[in-house]
């Protein structure tokens, strides 16, 4: 039976930095003397698995060496229970200078009424990537846009807005009882914007747009946008005046639908305050001041 139209909001990934005072040898010593879960991958890079009933291997945290750096990262989940959490608590122990570096924060919808990965990201000055699925390990049937990246991945925000399904048939994972539609949009925070991570939310979902420049009343517009939509015309070929007017129309919505943007500024309106205990909550767990 088809599920009804969902939207949630939770924290995806949070990402912990410092160092060890170890070399390579005795780092590895180490974190196999405390634990068989956390698998060698090389001198820079561990893996926590968790082994499911399938005798499948799922990868639920990595610890990386930062290239061109003597730091570490550790990449996790804040849903980790028991036995997963002591394994992170256990790396974030052997860490000097554990500090809070990253958050993901996942909004998830399936069935819903718009069509499959037809919105679009309105940031102006922020680069942006589209992905479809020949160009991805991420495939699917149709050969239409199922990751768009906006933002670069070291920047303080980034967005990426994907096909949920079609990643989960690449990875041969279980599919949702009654989900014909998944998609998700995750906002990636560093630096000063993981304190600030409600109203960096709330500027990226403003930003989060269905275009329906067809519906522009005055022609010349309407051809212009849609020129714009389709990289027929560039916006570095506009005269400045030009551009100034068509960002301004694409701002204030002529021809675009924010109608989904609004419901999940609505869900995080109603979940915000229970994410943030979350994330205070994990924190203190793994022993890292916010």
């Amino acid at each position: 039976m088809k599920k009804d139209f969902e939207i949630d909001v939770k924290v995806d990934r949070v990402t912990i930095s410092g160092d060890f005072e170890l070399d390579s040898m005795a780092l590895k010593d180490k974190i196999n003397a405390n634990s068989e879960n956390w698998l060698y991958v090389s001198e820079q890079e561990y893996k926590l698995v968790r082994v499911l009933e399938n005798g499948v291997f799922e990868h639920v945290a990595g610890l990386y060496k930062n290239p061109y750096r003597n730091s570490w990262r550790l990449d996790t989940s804040n849903h980790l229970e028991g036995e997963e959490l002591n394994e992170i608590k256990s790396v974030i122990g052997l860490m000097k200078d554990a500090h809070f570096t990253r958050l993901d924060i996942a909004f998830t919808w399936c069935n819903s009424p718009y069509r499959n990965m037809a919105h679009r990201i309105y940031r102006f000055g922020a680069s942006q990537s589209f992905f479809r699925s020949e160009d991805l390990l991420i495939t699917g049937r149709a050969q239409q846009v199922e990751t768009i990246y906006s933002g670069k991945r070291k920047s303080e925000q980034m967005i990426r807005y994907y096909d949920k399904l079609a990643e989960m048939r690449s990875r041969r994972k279980q599919l949702p009882e009654g989900v014909e539609q998944l998609e998700r949009l995750e906002i990636q925070l560093r630096g000063s914007k993981t304190a600030e991570w409600i109203s960096s939310c709330e500027k990226m979902l403003e930003c989060f747009k269905l275009p329906k420049f067809g519906n522009v009343d005055n022609p010349q517009d309407r051809a212009m946008l849609l020129a714009l939509e389709n990289k027929i015309v560039s916006w570095n070929e506009l005269a400045k005046a030009t551009a100034a007017k068509f960002r301004k129309l694409i701002k204030e919505n002529d021809g675009l639908d924010n109608s989904l943007s609004k419901l999940l500024l609505e869900k995080l309106e109603e979940k915000k305050n229970d994410i943030s205990l979350e994330i205070i909550d994990f924190l203190n767990i793994v022993g890292i001041e916010k």
